[in-house]
Order: C-alpha cells, then sequence, then structure tokens
C-alpha cells in the first residue's frame, strides 16, 4: 500500500460525502459529516480511509480557507458573542474532547446542560456552534456570524422592509419595525430597568410610551395627552423580547438583588483554580530565570555579554517541558511571546539548528494549553500578555506574590537545570556567590552553546523516571512509569489530546504587537517608515485613491524585526516588508524594535539640535539683511522717468562684471584670451569714421584681414 498521512484537521470526500477528521487514535478516525445542519460523528477505520485513497475512490482535500479574527474589529455585539462561543467550546472540549463522540447518541448528557445553562444558550444554539466548530476543524473564525459581514471589518446591517416574528391574531396589526430609532428608545428604557429593584418591564415599556408616542392635544379648552394609533407603537412583547436578548441571567441577578449577593449566592461553583487539573495540556506553568552562567558574544568571543534569561513551560499533569526559550529578555513580554512562539514550533526542526536530532515523541509541541499558572511578574501580569493570551484562548491564574510554592513544578525544574550544569561550568563562567568569583573573565559559552545546553535538557528530562511522581491506582494497575513522554501518551488516551495549534497564522497574529499606522499614496507609514506590499492590489488600489489625505489603519508588528509589518485584508494575513526604494528606509530592515527607538529618539535630539542651530542661522540673516536695507536708506524718491534706458546700461555693466575672462586665476591666460589692447587699437583706428554705416565698416575690416 502507497504510503498515504491523514492528519487531524484533513477534509475527506468520498465523492458524494465530504467528512472532517476531528481525531486519531488506535487505527481508528473520528470524523464528522460536513455540509450538513445536524452534528454526525462517526468512527471509521484509518486501514479502509488509505484503501479507498490508494483506489482513488476517496480524496484528501486541504482547507484553504485559513480566515483570521481580530477580535477588536468585530462590532461589540458580535464580539460578545464571538468571546462567549469561544469559552463555551473549550469547556466542551474539556468535557468531551478529543473524540466528542459523547455528544452523539441520545443518552442524558449533563455536561452539556451544565454549559448551555453557565452560558445562558438555547439547546438549538448550542448544538449549532458545535456542529459548525468540529465542521471547520476547530476554526475560531467559525464562531462569527458569516450574515454580519463574516470576518470583514463594516459588518452587513439589516435594514428590514416590514416587522419581524409572527403576525397579530388578536386586535390592531402592528407596523413598527425594531430599527436603530427604536433601540435607542428600548436602550433608554432598559437603562432605567437596571437602577432600581422594584422597577419592572412594564412601568419601563409605559415610561417609553409615554416619552415617545404620546402628543398634547387642546380639546374643550384643556391639554390633554392623546396616545398614538396601536400600529404605530412598538408592542410590549417586542420590548420584551428585545430585553431579555440584552441582558444576561447574570445582570438581571445584579437588577434584583445587588453585586455582592449575586457575586456571594449565585455564581458557579464548578472548580477551585489550584485543583482540577485534568490531563497533558490542561494547566501548565511558565517563569523566566536569571541563569547563573555568563555568556560571551557570538560576535566577539573575548566579549562578556552577562547573564542568559531562559523560559520554561512545564505540563503539570505530566511534567513534561513543552517549550523554552533562552535570550537576554527580562520581565518582558517579548520574552513570554518567545516561548509562546516556541510552543508551535516544530522541536525537531528547532534543536536541528543548534546541532541536536532526537526523535519526535521526545518532545511536546503544537498544543494550546486550557490554563497558564504564572507569578505577579511585570511581564506576566501585564495587559499586553492578558490580550495575547484571550486571544489564543489560553486562560491566565494569577499565582500571590512572593509565593513560589503556588508553582513548585517549573521553579523545581529552574533548580534541577542549574544543579546538573553547575559541576560542567565551574571555572568556565559559573556565576557564584563569592568575592573571589571570576565569572564573567571565565565565561566562554555563546547564547547559541548555552541553548543547546538547555535543549540537552528538556529531552534528557522528558525521558527520565520522575521518582518523586506521585501515580494515582489506575496508573499503577496500568503499569504506567512516571516518564513524562510516557505520561503524556496515556493521559492522552485517558483524558484526550489537548487543543492543537488548527490554524498557525491565527496563532502568531495573536502574538504580534498592535499599532496604528497611516496610509497615503506612498504606501503604510508606520514610525516614519514607509512599507508596501505589491502583492496586494487591493492595497495599491486604496494608496491611490488617498492621494495626498492620510487614512489611520490599524497593523501589528514584530518587535523582534521592523523590516515587516501584517495587517489582515478578508480575514489573511498580510505581510508589508520595507519599501527598498525609498532612500529613508536603508539599514533598518533586521533592526529590532529597541534598536529603533534608540535611533529615534536620537534622530529626535538632532531635530531639536537643529532647530536651535537653524534659528541661530536666521537671527543672523535677518541682522544683515536688515543692515543693509538700513544702510541704503534715502530722504527722497528714487527718479522712474528713465527707467527702460537706465536698466539697459545697468545691465550691459554687470554683464562686463560677470565676463568670465575675471574669473580665471592664471593672469598669463587672460592675456592669451583677451588679445593685446594696442594691436585692437591701431586696427580700429583705420576705420574710426562716424559717418559710414555698419555694413560698410565690416566690409572694410573683412578686407583688411
Amino acid at each position: 500500500m502507497e504510503q498515504i498521512n491523514i492528519a487531524t484537521c484533513d477534509i475527506l470526500n468520498t465523492g458524494t460525502l465530504r467528512y472532517r477528521v476531528i481525531y486519531l487514535v488506535n487505527n481508528r478516525a473520528v470524523v464528522c459529516q460536513m455540509d450538513i445542519s445536524k452534528l454526525v460523528l462517526h468512527y471509521l477505520s484509518v486501514d479502509e480511509i488509505k484503501e479507498n485513497l490508494v483506489k482513488g475512490e476517496w480524496s484528501v482535500e486541504k482547507d484553504e480557507e485559513n480566515i483570521v479574527i481580530e477580535t477588536d474589529d468585530l462590532e461589540e455585539g458580535i464580539r460578545k458573542k464571538f468571546i462567549k462561543y469561544k469559552a463555551c467550546i473549550q469547556e466542551i472540549s474539556s468535557f468531551y474532547g478529543p473524540t466528542y463522540i459523547g455528544l452523539m447518541g441520545k443518552g442524558s448528557k449533563p455536561e452539556a446542560k451544565i454549559i448551555m445553562e453557565k452560558y445562558d444558550l438555547k439547546p438549538y444554539v448550542f448544538w449549532k456552534i458545535v456542529r459548525m466548530y468540529l465542521q471547520s476543524g476547530g476554526k475560531d473564525s467559525s464562531l462569527v456570524d458569516k450574515r454580519a459581514g463574516g470576518l470583514a471589518r463594516n459588518p452587513i446591517a439589516y435594514n428590514y422592509t416590514k416587522r419581524a416574528g409572527r403576525p397579530t391574531e388578536y386586535g390592531v396589526q402592528n407596523k413598527v419595525i425594531v430599527n436603530e430609532a427604536i433601540r435607542n428608545y428600548f436602550d433608554e428604557a432598559l437603562t432605567a430597568y437596571k437602577k432600581g429593584r422594584q422597577t419592572t418591564y412594564k412601568s419601563c415599556y409605559e415610561d417609553m410610551i409615554h416619552r415617545y408616542f404620546m402628543k398634547q392635544i387642546e380639546e374643550n379648552g384643556q391639554i390633554t395627552w392623546v396616545m398614538m394609533p396601536d400600529e404605530e407603537i412598538p408592542s410590549f412583547t417586542q420590548f420584551y423580547n428585545y430585553a431579555r436578548k440584552k441582558l444576561t441571567s447574570e445582570e438581571k441577578d445584579k437588577i434584583r438583588t445587588s453585586i455582592t449577593e449575586q457575586r456571594n449566592n449565585k455564581r458557579l461553583l464548578l472548580s477551585d483554580a489550584m485543583k482540577g487539573v485534568h490531563g497533558p495540556g490542561d494547566t501548565v506553568e511558565i517563569d523566566a530565570l536569571e541563569t547563573d552562567i555568563s555568556l560571551v558574544s557570538e560576535r566577539n568571543r573575548e566579549q562578556t555579554i552577562g547573564r542568559g534569561i531562559l523560559y520554561l513551560m512545564v505540563d503539570v499533569w505530566t511534567r513534561a517541558i513543552i517549550a523554552m526559550s533562552v535570550s537576554f529578555e527580562n520581565n518582558s513580554v517579548l520574552g513570554c511571546t518567545n516561548l509562546l512562539m516556541n510552543l508551535a514550533d516544530d522541536k525537531q526542526a528547532y534543536a536541528k539548528k543548534y546541532g541536536i536530532d532526537f526523535s519526535g515523541e521526545l518532545w511536546p509541541s503544537n498544543i494550546i494549553p486550557r490554563r497558564i499558572r504564572v507569578d505577579r511578574g511585570a511581564d506576566f501580569r501585564s495587559d499586553k500578555l492578558s490580550s495575547i493570551l484571550n486571544g489564543i484562548g489560553i486562560e491566565r491564574l494569577l499565582e500571590p506574590a512572593a509565593m513560589g510554592s503556588y508553582k513548585p513544578i517549573v521553579e523545581q525544574e529552574f533548580r534541577q537545570i542549574q544543579f546538573n550544569q553547575n559541576d560542567i561550568m565551574e571555572n568556565q563562567g559559573l556565576i557564584e556567590k563569592r568575592h573571589d568569583s571570576n565569572h564573567h573573565r571565565e565565561a566562554k559559552l555563546t547564547i547559541n552553546e548555552f541553548t543547546a545546553m538547555c535543549i540537552n535538557y528538556v529531552l534528557t528530562h522528558n525521558q527520565k523516571y520522575l521518582k518523586y511522581y506521585k501515580q494515582n491506582k489506575k496508573m499503577q494497575n496500568d503499569n504506567i512509569p512516571p516518564i513524562p513522554v510516557r505520561l503524556w501518551e496515556y493521559g492522552c488516551e485517558i483524558y484526550g489530546s489537548p487543543r492543537p495549534i488548527a490554524d498557525k497564522a491565527q496563532y502568531i497574529w495573536n502574538l504580534l504587537t498592535p499599532a496604528k499606522a497611516s496610509l497615503n499614496r506612498e504606501g503604510i507609514k508606520w514610525k516614519n517608515l514607509f512599507y508596501l506590499n505589491i502583492e496586494d492590489k487591493t492595497l495599491l488600489h486604496e494608496m491611490y485613491e488617498q492621494q495626498s489625505k492620510i487614512k489611520r489603519i490599524a497593523i501589528k508588528y514584530d518587535p523582534r524585526d521592523i523590516g515587516a509589518i501584517y495587517y489582515l485584508r478578508d480575514g489573511k494575513l498580510m505581510i508589508a516588508l520595507l519599501n527598498p526604494d525609498k532612500f529613508g528606509n536603508e539599514g533598518f530592515s533586521g533592526m529590532t524594535y529597541k534598536e529603533y527607538e534608540e535611533y529615534f529618539r536620537a534622530k529626535k535630539k538632532m531635530d531639536i539640535s537643529g532647530d536651535r542651530h537653524n534659528r541661530k542661522i536666521s537671527i543672523n540673516e535677518r541682522t544683515i539683511n536688515r543692515n543693509i536695507v538700513d544702510s541704503a536708506k534715502s530722504d527722497r524718491y528714487a527718479d522712474n522717468s528713465d527707467m527702460r534706458e537706465e536698466r539697459d546700461i545697468e545691465r550691459n555693466e554687470q554683464n562686463r562684471q560677470n565676463a568670465l575672462v575675471h574669473h580665471l586665476k592664471d593672469k598669463e591666460e587672460e592675456q592669451m584670451i583677451c588679445t593685446d589692447k594696442k594691436e585692437i587699437e591701431e586696427i580700429s583706428d583705420q576705420f574710426v569714421d562716424d559717418d559710414i554705416s555698419f555694413e560698410e565698416a565690416l566690409r572694410k575690416f573683412n578686407e583688411n584681414i
């Protein structure tokens, strides 16, 4: 049989049906039927699939639709729904993943009911979310309503031409359409509803009718209030349905009781944040360490550059190290994003860059953990990291300050890695807390060589038998040794595989730093640099349309290299590079954002100094000009009667003074060009006759020559 590889998220086309591969385990594939409005999951034999593929009866389709979600660009209502649906899917995955077969059948599904109640979802909405998510292969874009403009920046606004809902069975037919103006009335009524515990929908509705749908008339000399016709007034049902959609259960409880009482009596008590770790990838710990090894420069091995910073990500359930990063970024979000990027890297290719080869099973990767435990360091508690984790879909657990024991696993790995390296690195740059330590002068390793040592430690650790690991009874009965990679394999069989990084473009987009840039016919301008994407025809069209006008656009950039910026075009990740044809862009490609900031500050200082320099020159210029004008002052007006004749005389005089002969430095050359004056005078004297014409004088001159 030919070598055929089937991967998670692939699409199987049988000719009549299409299936999305959800999970692969033990020669079986869990597939979700596509192109239908019902959730249908099957088990298929992998051998049977491969056999049909070899015969050509089936085919594998690659999903080309990679749409990137930018949460901030979504409309407010759509964004809230997206965040709610995403949180809902994460809980569904923790209960029913990775096979999701538990969602099939007519049996009781208590976990699903709990999730529906928690997120206030109707059953048909819940099942639609699950179906579309699985049919898409676990993509975030499936959670956004395509009717709302999909992932466009300007969602489609629906303009109803007739009243929505069932027709009125009794009474007058209501003709009011809930448009923007009516929604504003409803929102105002709901604001009043939220202010008091005793207010009711009915009272708020009636106040709204009195304010906007009644008018004063004079009748028999008296002013009375008259209600508009019923068909021109929004019904109570329209208002009530709008309020039910607008207010969450939590908001209703806060209105009826108080925020404190609601939090105390009504909040969900599902788990303790310090407990309840269920399988690989459920919870990880990350931290940074200033290593006790002094390093030398890659460019000049005789120059020491101090400590490296090691970031580790350790899975709590298996103790496997699943990501690492070595850099010089301390207490920096950049260091955190280096670690998160390593989580998505091909670990074999990553290790090979440092001269290390290994089997792929030794280092789990390409997964998204559900929760991350961190301390309250400046990098971990920052809003930037919080925004990144929210975009990826990871819950951040901030532990109490100065409590390393609250995340003991990663702290233990730091102690162990330094213990293993200390004896080897003694007198080779090991930083010791002794007055006679000469670590900086003894330093030998570059950052790449130290990274190779850390990779070697990770691979060794993931294969070690962990005697301190506490096994439960089932592990012992199944004879599962406490080895991280073995525990990972066993945990995936019991709890299911962690959530994979289904869309790497979306993952990378979330790691980039947001910024604002301007667009005109010169390109995308950011930080006084110009970027261009020649292949983006829409961008070129927008540049042409802008001409000299400036349009503000949202971009993202990588602080590690400002040679490119990133933006979205119809949900696709686009890259604009520095325009090499712009002179001011030279030399900045490959420069870090920090380097450019230092240059930018130096340029600002130079500009301030230049302004002062120009001011001094300008003052001197004005002083000299004023003196010239003052010295030329006259106490009478100039005569303008013979202006043209005098101008001709002055012009001829100026031309004589500017003759090129006066600019020659060599007097001999001047004499060679200007022929002897006596000779000229002698020749000219022979023809001096005031009465002959110019033509006659010219003829005699030629005859004489």
